[in-house]
């Protein structure tokens, strides 16, 4: 699929005047891809010349490039089942963007320029997840609803909030920090950490505005509290699944933090029965709940089938049954799908096993 090449980035502007975006992205590439830390610069459309060796890697890597216009590293010469590791914050994210977008670049039968998508629906952003999804792992993403000029909660709010025991969450635990200059007691910070570091989901409110003004010495001139959910592991690829599912960030922004914290009315002795504040409504904007459940891997082909029944059998109903029984859809995608399959080796062991099975099975009874 062909569009016309125009500059997009990473922000969602919402309907009740949020704003969602990415401000993280990290990934692995697989091992099986045996891809050098050459392959992957050129694989992202980047050129090793904008690369700086620095003198350590980190996290089990013994190499590290950092790009030198923004954060922007990768992480190499590791144990051999490491892969190619890349981090890329948020000041890295437009920089990655434009080279994946020049690197597929094309010229129209209209002489003009364009980049060729995987899919019609695709903004860069997603066009370059989905492509990095078929080779690699992610291990962090993070999510960021800003609300510029504080127009729904101001970091004190929430503070409040949560001493209240308005907060119905299915995280366990919250702490404060907000740090200041010893020698004039100036603020330095104003964050709210909801949840663990150290699990996959964790929930970080803080003042933008402060954190803008001691990074950059310059005076925002708004009011700004950000929202920032930061994902890992399992909990980042599903994450990387809803949205090419949705093509919205805005939908998946809000459908997580709405799966995992309310603000309520205490209008009932049980929390969890409380009805959720008028506030929060409309910060959330009717947004479905997005559950980053992980189903257990199976362990055996028939335990894949079981699988496919419990969790995407009624879906695959619905697109038939939508298509007037027509097998069309699995047709089309199956070759995708055989794409996918090859590069999960769990799965494949788990066909080969029970294609053997069958073959046993089909020479006794000859």
């Amino acid at each position: 699929m062909i569009i016309d090449y125009s500059e997009r980035d990473t922000i969602d502007d919402c309907p009740n005047e949020l704003r969602a975006g990415i401000d993280w992205i990290s990934f692995t590439i697989n091992p099986s891809e045996n891809m050098t830390e050459i392959d992957v610069i050129e694989y992202l459309g980047m050129s090793i010349e904008n690369f700086t060796q620095l003198q350590r890697g980190a996290n089990g890597y013994r190499s590290c490039l950092r790009y030198k216009a923004s954060p922007l590293k990768i992480l190499y010469n590791g144990q051999k089942n490491m892969g190619v590791h890349v981090d890329v914050p948020a000041s890295g994210i437009s920089e990655l963007l434009s080279s994946w977008g020049k690197k597929n670049r094309v010229i129209t039968p209209f002489h003009s320029e364009a980049i060729e998508y995987h899919d019609f629906r695709y903004s860069l952003l997603l066009d370059l997840l989905d492509s990095l999804s078929q080779i690699a792992k992610f291990t962090r993403l993070d999510l960021a609803i800003d609300d510029i000029r504080e127009k729904y909660y101001t970091c004190d709010d929430i503070v409040t909030l949560i001493e209240n025991h308005q907060i119905v969450s299915k995280f366990k635990k919250y702490d404060v920090r907000s740090p200041r200059n010893l020698k004039d007691g100036t603020p330095e910070g104003y964050t709210i950490y909801i949840g663990s570091r150290k699990s996959d989901v964790m929930l970080r409110v803080y003042d933008k505005r402060l954190e803008f003004f001691n990074k950059y010495h310059e005076i925002c001139p708004y009011s700004w509290t950000r929202w920032e959910l930061e994902l890992k592991k399992d909990r980042a690829n599903q994450t990387v699944k809803w949205l090419l599912e949705t093509c919205s960030l805005s939908t998946v922004c809000m459908g997580i933090l709405g799966q995992y914290i309310r603000i309520v009315e205490l209008d009932n002795p049980v929390k969890s029965r409380c009805s959720t504040t008028a506030l929060w409504e409309q910060f959330i904007d009717e947004h479905q709940k997005i559950s980053l459940y992980i189903p257990e891997d199976p362990k055996s082909l028939e335990d894949t089938k079981q699988w496919v029944d419990k969790y995407v059998g009624a879906s695959l109903a619905a697109i038939i049954e939508a298509d007037g029984g027509s097998l069309e859809f699995i047709y089309n995608n199956l070759p995708k799908w055989q794409i996918k399959r090859k590069q999960n080796k769990p799965l494949t062991n788990r066909m080969i096993q029970a294609m053997k099975l069958t073959e046993k099975s089909a020479a006794k009874k000859s």
